[in-house]
């Protein structure tokens, strides 16, 4: 079963990379591109990994591979910096990639339960689970227990519905279908949304107070008529909010730091969010133009990146989401050339006191 995770994982590996290949051909902006992941990606891989579901490690392996999936739309594959929680939830995914294998487990365990009763697979099911070795049907039974005791289908229905869903096609299928609604994707969302707890608590960025859910989607920003200046400001708020850190490589440099040795804008040493966001006397002018700035840091920084921003009746950004990328175009400018406003202002005014005594 491992060799068969393994091709899973590769598959998967190249569906998402083909999806990107294509949206990056056609200039998709990288909402876009996350939305459409779940229907063109990930459902298109689901075949076969529910038996996935006893492979040790199995469910981590999925999780990683889907927030590497979610560094790589908003600009940084390769990079370590951002939990899980944050990543996928700024993509507006509503399910981890682990949890759907477990989900698709449980459906599969239900489907073999409701087969007719000299149905192979059935008999076969049967046997494993009452053999309590090692086995898949063993590893779902005790992942029904660990979703919070979940009852085997058969047990829900009760014997009377489960055998008129055995014998009958459409009573099988209306069957299952109320068993994944009402039971196991109420399971599997509270699930998820005790992990994204449980990440955002232990991490150094305070995501969780940003996202309330695990799924953080602006689905009204999908309608929005934005330029492509306008998705890239949108892409350089979303990064900075879901990683804590310096958006440098959404600006064509390579690393993408929590803190710079220095700012570039005012030349402060060990330069953060906070430090270019609320205190740099670079980006004053701007700030005070902006907002009334409150008198903490997590005051401000509550009021950049709460919730998700919403387009305007003229399609235009939240001024936070302008005052973020601004920000940081400002500085990675001064960064690259070594020429900060002030630099410029003071030459302006050299030249028009030169211009004045006519030397």
């Amino acid at each position: 079963m491992e060799a068969h995770f393994s091709q899973s994982i590769v598959r998967w590996h190249d569906a998402f990379n083909d999806h990107v290949g294509a949206g990056t051909a056609m200039n998709l902006p990288f909402l876009v591109l996350a939305a459409t992941v779940p229907q063109f990606v990930i459902s298109t891989a689901l075949h076969g990994v529910a038996l996935c579901v006893s492979v040790p490690q199995a469910e981590r392996s999925l999780n990683h591979m889907h927030a590497e999936w979610a560094r790589s739309v908003l600009g940084i594959r390769g990079h370590r910096q951002g939990g899980w929680q944050a990543l996928v939830a700024c993509c507006g995914w509503p399910q981890r990639l682990g949890t759907c294998m477990l989900g698709e487990a449980i459906m599969l365990e239900a489907r073999m339960m409701l087969l007719p009763p000299t149905n192979p697979a059935r008999m076969l099911l049967l046997f494993a689970r009452n053999s309590f070795l090692p086995c898949w049907a063993t590893a779902v039974m005790d992942l029904r227990v660990r979703l919070g005791n979940l009852p085997d289908i058969r047990r829900w229905l009760g014997d009377e519905m489960a055998e008129a869903a055995s014998l009958d096609p459409a009573v099988r299928r209306n069957s299952l279908r109320r068993f994944r609604t009402t039971i196991v994707s109420p399971s599997l969302t509270q699930y998820d949304h005790t992990a994204f707890e449980a990440a955002g608590a232990n991490a150094d960025w305070p995501v969780c107070e940003f996202l309330h859910t695990p799924c953080d989607f602006p689905m009204l920003l999908l309608e929005a008529n934005f330029s492509s200046t306008q998705w890239k400001s949108l892409r350089v708020w979303a990064l900075v909010r879901a990683t804590g850190c310096w958006p440098l490589p959404l600006f064509g440099m390579t690393e993408l730091q929590r803190v710079l040795d220095f700012c570039p804008l005012c030349g402060a040493s060990l330069a953060d969010l906070c430090h270019i966001l609320q205190l740099c006397s670079g980006t004053e002018s701007m700030r005070k133009e902006l907002f009334c700035v409150t008198s903490s840091w997590s005051q401000f920084r509550s009021l950049l990146f709460q919730g998700h921003p919403v387009p305007d009746e003229c399609n235009g950004l939240e001024l936070r989401v302008i005052y973020i990328a601004s920000v940081f175009e400002l500085a990675v400018s001064a960064l690259l050339t070594g020429v900060t406003p002030n630099d410029v202002s003071e030459l302006i005014a050299g030249a028009a006191d030169l211009a004045g005594t006519g030397r």
